[in-house]
């Protein structure tokens, strides 16, 4: 394989479409979360550079601060525990609910978005699927600031996953080369 120059950019979408992919197809839970764990801390250290807010750090100042570090200190330890066994080799498992990764690659594409305008159209298949499994979650002002994006997803609220499975499927099959939508980067 050729040397190739790789952008931030291109590297945290690629991890974010990753973890997608992994989540949607119903694969390796554990990688999924790393991708977006890994997506999410450079994606915060950037946004933090160019004077703006990630997700998490505005979330933070809503929650009271002994349950925030109870909060971050569950994230960091199935995080580590995933990653590497420096400090904790002895540990066998961690407590993981494959469905947290849902809500921190709705974070990650968030700040996805707020750092740099758009999503990609995986991106706004899985926050259709969001808003679409977790309706009570969202507020319909952020699935207005989504736009036509969702708009043009019309996922299936009895089977969800494999809807929206699906269009990622034709997505990676070369479909949907003519869609265009505000926040939509092809």
């Amino acid at each position: 394989m050729a040397k190739t120059d790789l952008t931030r950019r291109r590297a945290i979408r690629g991890q974010i479409e990753t973890a997608i992919e992994l989540v949607l197809f119903e694969k390796d839970a554990a990688s999924a979360h790393v991708l977006t764990l890994a997506a999410s801390d450079v994606l915060r250290s950037l946004l933090k550079h160019a004077g703006k807010e990630s997700l998490h750090v505005q979330v933070e100042r809503l929650f009271r601060p002994e349950r925030m570090k109870d909060w971050i200190t569950g994230r960091k330890l199935r995080y580590n525990f995933f990653k590497h066994a420096d400090r904790d080799p002895e540990v066998e498992s961690v407590a993981f609910d494959p469905e947290s990764t849902d809500l921190e690659l709705s974070a990650a594409i968030q700040d996805y978005v707020t750092l740099y305008g758009g999503m990609s159209l995986p991106m706004a298949i899985f926050n259709a699927y969001l808003v679409t499994v977790y309706p009570s979650m969202f507020l319909e002002a952020y699935r207005e600031s989504m736009g036509p994006a969702l708009d043009n997803l019309d996922i299936d609220s009895r089977s969800p996953r494999d809807a929206a499975a699906r269009y990622l499927s034709v997505y990676l099959e070369g479909g949907f080369k003519d869609l265009k939508a505000p926040l939509l980067e092809i």
